[in-house]
């Protein structure tokens, strides 16, 4: 007799699936020498093309996942900033970190070595590069308008003349470390964005071929994906597989597989190097006897902290402009981001404290919100709100099953600890008050409380956010540079700006803090090939003028200037810059 109705039509699809995973592997794999000894300038050609295709495809891209969302900005305007976010998530992020790699590429075809930083200083043993804007970027230069990118590299040298041989590295050496003959890399890709930001890190900055599993959240993207990576999937160095779990599990166990590239949750980590129970993976750890011992590199999330340091610029003014990027920050994509704001530690005698919620709890209220359509994110909406001292924001509702924002405000570390190990991965502040008398007249005190209790008490360590006045930095300059490079154990450092930000700059580098596997391991990014990165640094001023990018404002407004701002990414030029500029300060 046979088996219960519809077996054999999976176990059939489960061997096609298995076979296209396997074809797929064993085609790219033996295209792996010749793509490491491919010339830079054919692949700034094969790069150039696939800018190209984004720019043609951008509007299928993002009708293809609008679509499937019920998102319409023709039919209801409030619907604007969930055409920001499938922006964002898709082609704007895609151009930008491709825009850097190619600028890096044409910098090493043309000098032999990547692009050097525009800064170099040190602060103990470690070096601090600025590598955003570059030099003679006069396009970044404009766009950064005071901000800047840096990185942080481990052990600086004894003498300069050592320090400039080794701290980047060719993009031949590059490729010569990251190289193992017929073999390719298996890249998960993410459900929460779908820029496929990991395959032009590993094609075009480690030098790997890569078979590539899209999430199948992400489905309705597929087919313009592989329109715009065209280039590169005709010659073999790039092959889509099955989005399935089952492809993904013969996948990661293919033995032409060197490395498995992971944008996820620590569970599916786990499963992939521990095993598929929490029992087995307990077991395994105790034994240090992973299931798959191919390496993983893996961003897994964290609760995010922004700290708000006390100091004198701090006014009803200022207040109101941090509490609207606050807002902005928290309200993107639905809270389905790794990197956003989930508790705001502050001091709780902090004069401006009760107005600063005042004003999140205003501008959070005036974002009309985005689909929640990531799979699970309702329930944890749910939970948090059950807390006692939750409270939801509004009722307004534009998407059906809305997840409104809520604020729990004067929260325990002892009471709420579980809390402070759960992603919400959802519209939801927590607010940390801590207790510290002279926080206004030693901020730094303050701040060093504040980071010891976020890397002691908070789960992960991707990235931080610090809110602090420029007269403040300024009279504390050498102690708190040590305290941002020395002690901070974030991977991102966004000083008075969003760390989200630095997602699309592929000069910086994107992973959880060396050493601390919660947040996962590895990192993507550094498209200029420094050794011994650390950590990432953006710096803004206090009061910085194109942060109203990132601030909330009207869903029309939202709509129109992220359009621009996509168009400037696809391709950055002076009258697509000057269009970005007209839609953020003249809304037109």
């Amino acid at each position: 007799m046979g088996g219960p109705p519809g077996n054999d039509n999976d176990n059939d699809n489960d061997a096609k699936e298995a076979k296209l995973v396997n074809d797929a592997v064993q085609m790219v794999s033996t295209k792996a020498k010749e793509w490491a000894e491919l010339s830079i300038e054919h692949k700034i050609e094969l790069l150039e093309q696939i800018l190209a295709n984004g720019r043609k495809y951008r509007n299928e891209w993002v009708a293809s996942q609008e679509q499937k969302m019920g998102i319409d900005i023709s039919s209801n305007p409030l619907h604007g900033y969930a055409h920001f976010d499938m922006l964002s998530r898709g082609p704007s992020s895609f151009g930008g970190y491709a825009h850097g790699i190619l600028n890096s590429l044409k910098h090493s075809h043309k000098y032999s070595i990547p692009p050097k930083p525009t800064a170099i200083r040190h602060v103990g043993d470690k070096i601090i590069a600025t590598v955003w804007p570059g030099p003679f970027a006069m396009l970044d230069s404009l766009e950064a308008f005071g901000m800047t990118g840096e990185l942080v590299c481990r052990g600086a040298p004894s003498n300069k003349k050592e320090e400039e041989e080794s701290l980047q590295k060719t993009q031949e050496e590059s490729i010569l470390d990251h190289y193992q003959e017929n073999t390719c890399v298996a890249i998960l890709a993410a459900g929460n964005f779908d820029a496929p930001t990991d395959l032009l890190n590993e094609l075009f900055i480690n030098g790997r071929v890569c078979a590539y599993k899209p999430n199948p959240i992400n489905e309705a993207s597929v087919a313009v994906l592989e329109k715009i990576l065209e280039p590169v999937i005709s010659l073999g160095y790039v092959a889509f597989v099955p989005q399935s779990i089952y492809a993904a599990q013969i996948l990661v166990k293919h033995q032409q597989v060197q490395e498995i590239v992971l944008t996820g949750s620590k569970v599916t980590h786990d499963k992939i190097k521990w095993g598929s129970t929490p029992e087995e993976q307990e077991q395994n750890q105790l034994n240090d006897a992973p299931i798959n011992s191919t390496p993983i590199t893996a961003e897994l999330g964290a609760v995010t902290p922004w700290i708000v340091i006390p100091g004198p610029q701090w006014n009803e003014k200022s207040v109101d402009r941090h509490a609207r990027a606050l807002a902005f920050a928290k309200m993107s994509n639905n809270g389905h981001l790794c990197i956003s704001p989930q508790v705001v530690v502050l001091p709780r005698n902090w004069k401006h404290r009760a107005y600063f919620w005042e004003r999140t709890r205003y501008w959070l209220s005036k974002h009309p919100g985005s689909v929640p359509y990531y799979p699970g994110s309702a329930k944890t909406h749910q939970e948090f709100q059950q807390h006692p001292n939750a409270q939801v924001v509004d009722d307004k509702v534009v998407f059906p099953n809305q997840q409104r924002p809520i604020i729990i405000s004067d929260m325990s570390l002892v009471e709420d600890k579980d809390l402070f190990h759960k992603e919400a991965w959802c519209p939801v502040l927590m607010e940390l008050p801590i207790d510290c008398d002279q926080a206004e007249a030693q901020p730094m005190t303050f701040l060093r409380l504040a980071i010891e209790t976020t890397q002691s008490k908070l789960y992960g360590s991707l990235s931080i956010a610090l809110l602090i006045n420029n007269k403040t930095i300024q009279k504390n300059k050498e102690e708190f540079d040590d305290i941002v490079v020395n002690h901070l154990e974030y991977g991102i450092v966004g000083i008075n700006v969003w760390p989200g930000y630095s997602f699309s700059m592929s000069q910086l580098r994107w992973g959880a803090f060396p050493g601390n596997p919660a947040s996962g391991s590895g990192m993507l990014g550094n498209a200029n090939l420094y050794r011994n990165t650390e950590k990432a640094i953006l710096r803004a001023p206090f009061y910085h003028l194109p942060r109203r990018s990132m601030e909330v404002n009207s869903a029309k407004h939202a709509a129109l200037m992220f359009s621009r701002y996509t168009t400037y990414k696809l391709k950055p030029t002076m009258w697509t810059q000057i269009g970005l500029f007209s839609a953020l300060f003249l809304g037109v």
